[in-house]
């Protein structure tokens, strides 16, 4: 069995396109998870909770191989620039 690694540029191109398509259906996602963080995949929120933390563990422990793609974004009445987290591991 072959198995393909799945390079740098392509992951980050699929996590940006997940992040194009939260943006451009934001006004859609606030009606459904205002103030919420949504984890993307594939172009759908697969994914959705309050606290980050909690978010980014349960994707991470589901999608192993492909959390690198997910985008995980905050819905907020009007979009943030730049949120800071600490994350531990």
């Amino acid at each position: 069995m072959v198995k393909y690694m799945t390079s740098s540029s392509e992951i980050l191109s699929e996590h940006d396109r997940n992040l194009d398509w939260m943006n451009s259906h934001y006004d859609e996602l606030k009606k459904k998870y205002l103030e919420l963080w949504v984890a993307i995949k594939d172009e759908d929120v697969i994914d959705h909770d309050r606290s980050y933390l909690r978010l980014a563990k349960r994707v991470k422990k589901k999608y192993k191989q492909e959390y690198s793609k997910i985008a995980l974004g905050y819905v907020s009445q009007k979009p943030i620039d730049l949120i800071l987290l600490e994350y531990e591991d």
